[in-house]
């Protein structure tokens, strides 16, 4: 699955966790109704989005 981000991401910039940017999923975590997709970045760190700031596009 890959996501696209909506919104830059408040985290380091040097993930590079900018809106537009496409991103492999590699696990999707469930928490009250809200999910949060985790990511790699292009450096192989974890990061994680909201679902609300996030397009799933496959």
């Amino acid at each position: 699955m890959k996501i696209k981000l909506l919104v830059d991401l408040p985290i380091d910039e040097q993930h590079g966790a900018k809106k537009g940017k496409v991103f492999e999923v590699h696990k999707v975590s469930h928490d009250l109704s809200r999910d949060l997709y985790y990511f790699y970045d292009h450096a192989g760190q974890e990061c994680a989005a909201w679902a609300r700031e996030v397009e799933v596009i496959e």
